[in-house]
């Protein structure tokens, strides 16, 4: 009887070990996910100083490893979340790479963004040229935005969302870094 309380003993404080061991290692902190914007066109123009891409709906966003969270919301939504957070695009303006599909080839031009101005499915943004130089007119083209982890991660995860490959929750968490 003293041999199986003993063994009852045991095998109650090696559970308990386990569990208090299993149940204070450290959580791994989720860093917040930077996401990356794309904005796709049919036509536009630029004079240099400003971009203007026709008919954009919708934005697409996407992250890298590990989280892989993509999607797309609507256009208007991203313009309103533009100056929204204490690193925001307005505070620090996003790089960006506008790719331009012509006859001749394929031009990239490296550009600064700011200001984004949206009248129906017209986006203007106000432009610094960095590198390259964006065709005055052109059709088929995308802007591949330069996210950064303080961006949007206020109302734009909140509900903007219109398609998520993952549950919206994950997207939450993910850019507020929990």
């Amino acid at each position: 009887m003293i041999i199986r309380f003993v063994y009852s003993v045991l095998l109650t404080g090696l559970g308990l070990l386990v569990f208090a061991s299993y149940s204070s290692a450290e959580t791994p902190k989720t860093d917040k996910v930077k996401m990356l914007f794309v904005q796709s066109t049919t036509s536009g123009s630029s004079d240099g100083k400003t971009l203007t891409l026709n008919g954009v709906p919708s934005t697409l966003y996407f992250s890298d490893r590990p989280k892989r969270i993509a999607g797309h919301m609507q256009t208007d939504s991203f313009v309103a979340e533009w100056a929204k957070g204490k690193d925001s695009f307005e505070s620090n303006p996003p790089n960006a790479v506008l790719s331009v599909i012509s006859e001749s080839g394929v031009i990239d031009s490296t550009v600064e963004l700011s200001n984004p101005q949206l009248k129906g499915n017209q986006i203007s943004y106000q432009l610094k040229v960095l590198d390259g130089t964006p065709p005055m007119q052109f059709k088929s083209a995308s802007l591949f935005i330069d996210g950064h982890a303080g961006a949007f991660v206020g109302g734009m995860v909140a509900g903007h969302v219109l398609h998520n490959v993952r549950e919206n929750t994950e997207f939450r968490r993910a850019a507020e870094g929990r």
